[in-house]
Formats: structure tokens, sequence, C-alpha cells
């Protein structure tokens, strides 16, 4: 018998013609779930080569059994391998949902909206006035100046008053055995006017402004507004009256 292997040749090709299908959107399941494949399926083996793509009929993504969010992607992979492996939860895994029995994040609800407002941080409260605005004594060269107390008696020390001048604190003590004055060392070159203010505790107590009359300095008292002299003089800078 005379061998023919251009035959052969026919034969094998109609074979693999045959094992080998071509499908380009093809209504297929996949785990149970509609989906439409595009590449090659061999009949012979029941292996797809190509890409499922499965979505709702409206052509939405599906959403993931276990967490209700919708899935991350529609597209699953097969390289020759069979549908017929393919689980369900391996359907869904594909998909980007989380395998089941994985933690599932909670939402946490926004804490509800109360009437109270943030408190703000309180004023300084006011309080009764230590000082009645009196100088009895203010000496430039000898550095102090004495206040004259509201109360002839206070019941705090001296040392309980933060007071300053222009802005800078200084030390205070109740002058001697006379409760009713409040001695404070001025600052080193004090200008006048000067602004003084006084707190106890969390109270501010006194606010307002000498003029500098009366305060001795190394020639006299430091006077001013009259015959040139200046309103505003520091140690030695002011003329003798």
């Amino acid at each position: 018998m005379k061998k023919r292997p251009y035959l052969v040749l026919i034969l094998t090709a109609i074979l693999t013609v045959v094992c080998q299908c071509s499908m380009t959107n093809r209504d297929v399941k996949l785990a149970g779930h509609a989906c439409k494949f595009t590449g090659t399926y061999d009949t012979d083996t029941s292996n797809y080569d190509g890409t499922f793509t499965c979505k709702n009929e409206d052509g939405s993504n599906l959403t993931c059994p276990y967490t209700g969010q919708s899935v991350t992607n529609s597209k699953i992979y097969l390289h020759n391998e069979s549908s017929a492996k393919v689980s369900d939860e391996q359907f869904w895994e594909r998909l980007g949902c989380s395998p089941v029995g994985e933690a599932r994040p909670t939402a946490t609800p926004p804490p509800a909206a109360t009437a109270t407002a943030t408190p703000f941080a309180a004023p300084v409260a006011a309080s009764t006035p230590l000082l009645s605005g009196e100088v009895s004594a203010c000496n430039l060269k000898d550095g102090f100046i004495n206040f004259k107390l509201v109360d002839d008696d206070p019941s705090f020390k001296g040392s309980d008053v933060y007071l300053t001048i222009n802005e800078t604190q200084v030390n205070c003590t109740l002058a001697g055995n006379n409760n009713s004055l409040l001695s404070c060392a001025l600052p080193p070159g004090v200008i006048f006017p000067a602004q003084i203010h006084a707190t106890i505790g969390d109270a501010s107590t006194d606010d307002f402004t000498y003029d500098g009359g009366g305060c001795i300095t190394q020639t006299g008292p430091a006077q001013g507004g009259e015959g040139g002299v200046p309103t505003s003089c520091g140690v030695g800078d002011c003329p003798p009256p």
C-alpha cells in the first residue's frame, strides 16, 4: 500500500481546528456565574486560555458577597486551565474580594454632634484693686517705688503680687512694718510715664499710668511738662528743677 503523507498532514490540521475553538464574548459559566469569554477553548482538555469578563446584566460591577463592596476588577484570566477547577471562593478572590473568614473592616460611625461647644480659655478675672494709684515714694538712684495699698492691712504677702512696670516684672514686698505700702524695685533704665499692671493669682487688679512726678533722681525730683523739662526721663537724664 502506498503511503500518502499529505493525507496525514491534512487530518492533523483538521483535528487541530476541531480541538481549538476561538471565542469572542461567548456566554459561559464560571463557578456558576454568568460571564463572557474571549480566547480559545480546547475541546479535548476542556481548558480555557483567555479572559472571562464577569459583570451584572446592566454592565455594572458585581458585589462581593462578604463585604458588600463592589469588586475591584471584573476580569478573570485562565491560561490553559479548566473552568471546573475554579471554586466559588476562588472566583470572588480573583475579582478582588476578601477571602471568606477574613476579618472585614467595619465602618466607624462619626461621633455624634453635641450641643456642647469647645470651651475657650477663660479670660483673666478682674478683681478689687490692690493699689490706690498713689505713689508715696520713688527713687531712681536707689531703684525703688512705693505704692499706697487700698487696704491698710492686706491679707497677702508682697511676693503674692505679680507687678510689671512697662511690661517688666519686678519684685515687691510690704514696706517694713507699714502694711499699707507695697514697695517694688524699679527696672533699670525705667522711663516715665510708666505703665503699672498688677495681678494676684489669676485676677487682674490694677492697670494705670504713673507719670514719674516726684520720683527722685540723683539731682532731684523728675518733673515733666514745664520749663522745657522732658516728660520722660531716666537716671541722670533730667536736669535739676
